[in-house]
């Protein structure tokens, strides 16, 4: 019969590798070695989101509030997640934290990606390019500036590439309308902006 002290350690063994994302191979044929393959993911610490808004001239907001966080992934080069838990689409982030690892073979990657923002009443998407290099890790997320007064919001995927410590925005950077009398739309659409060194702002 188990300790109640060896029951608590299984307990939190099964808490703590539950709320982590397990990765999922998005390639066929056998398993491969990550140094030949990408992987996209959703782990971005203080100092990766530091490195964010410095490089994108962006301020943090409220209680000390990074605009950058997880964005949901709804499909990689169209396969599309099998969790639904964020919109009936689904998704490759975990259900608990919102979490993902993706690994995929190298080269161009298309990206539908979920704006994960309480206040958007439907399912608004946006899909992006990336290429991805062999042997390494890219971070995908959301950078979410909020305008209360003028009662916008400025959405954009951002990406970042570890190995090189490279900032970008990826896709188009969107201005929407939180509420008005005639609905919820978006109305400004800025230019193309791409990946490149020192970011784009």
């Amino acid at each position: 019969m188990k300790s109640a002290f060896q029951v608590s350690i299984l307990l939190f063994s099964l808490f703590v590798t539950g709320c982590t994302a397990t990765p999922i191979k998005l390639y066929e044929g056998s398993d491969m070695l990550d140094q030949d393959l990408s992987i996209i993911e959703s782990s971005c610490d203080e100092l990766c989101k530091a490195s964010i808004e410095e490089e994108l001239s962006l301020e943090r907001y409220g209680f000390n509030v990074s605009p950058v966080s997880t964005v949901i992934v709804v499909s990689l080069n169209d396969i599309i997640g099998d969790n639904k838990h964020f919109n009936n689409t689904g998704s490759f982030n975990n259900s608990w934290d919102g979490s993902f690892v993706l690994k995929t073979l190298p080269g161009d990657q298309r990206l539908l990606l979920h704006i994960d923002y309480w206040r958007t009443p439907h399912l608004f998407t946006e899909l992006i390019n990336l290429k991805a290099e062999k042997n390494n890790t890219y971070f995908v997320g959301q950078v979410l500036n909020l305008k209360m007064l003028d009662e916008q919001f400025q959405w954009s995927p951002v990406v970042v590439d570890v190995k090189k410590g490279v900032v970008g925005r990826l896709g188009k950077t969107v201005w929407y309308r939180l509420c008005s009398y005639q609905g919820w739309y978006r109305f400004v659409v800025s230019s193309l902006l791409s990946l490149k060194p020192g970011g784009d702002r």
